[in-house]
């Protein structure tokens, strides 16, 4: 090698401080950062790649096997009727104390806290039929109906709460501009 490549050549890779061993070790610690930034790249986008596969794996087997195709279905009983497993849903309310003061003087609403009222929904799917049978189109209707649950109301501290007798204002935030 001629005299100015070799200097060149030693000032552009020369050792790192502390670092012995030459030009070679030099290049070897200088790619040494491009490695690590492309690993660690590449464990990030793994992270967000193997967690999305595995979901779109499970739903589409999920579809697959639980999809109603007749009322001979092992899950039809599940689906058309919620009876044994209700969905629960607790609702605080706001009891506006001062309606008329708020409404005519303009004065700063008084609001007390009530519930939870507990309520558990049932529903039943009832006349179904396939559209095209063996596809995933149903046609039917549903019936949903609320009913108070006072047990839990109480349990969750709620202990006056009656939701047929009590009395309660709210505001109509919408109708009133």
């Amino acid at each position: 090698m001629s005299d100015a490549l070799t200097e060149t050549f030693e000032e552009e890779y020369r050792p790192l401080p502390g670092d012995e061993g030459g030009p070679a070790a030099a290049v070897a610690a200088r790619r040494r950062p491009k490695y690590l930034v492309a690993a660690a790249l590449f464990c990030a986008g793994a992270a967000f790649a193997v967690p999305a596969v595995i979901d779109w794996q499970f739903r589409a087997n999920l579809a697959a096997n639980t999809r109603l195709k007749s009322k001979s279905d092992p899950f039809y009983d599940s689906w058309a009727s919620n009876e044994k497993y209700a969905i629960g849903y607790d609702i605080y309310y706001f009891n506006l104390t001062n309606p008329h003061e708020v409404a005519y003087e303009g004065a700063k609403p008084n609001v007390t806290e009530h519930g939870p009222y507990s309520y558990d929904q049932h529903f039943v799917n009832f006349d179904a039929s396939w559209i095209t049978p063996g596809r995933k189109d149903v046609d039917m209707y549903t019936k949903t109906w609320y009913e108070f649950n006072a047990e839990r109301s109480h349990a969750l501290g709620c202990h006056n709460c009656n939701d047929t007798a009590d009395m309660l204002t709210t505001w109509d935030v919408v109708v009133s501009g």
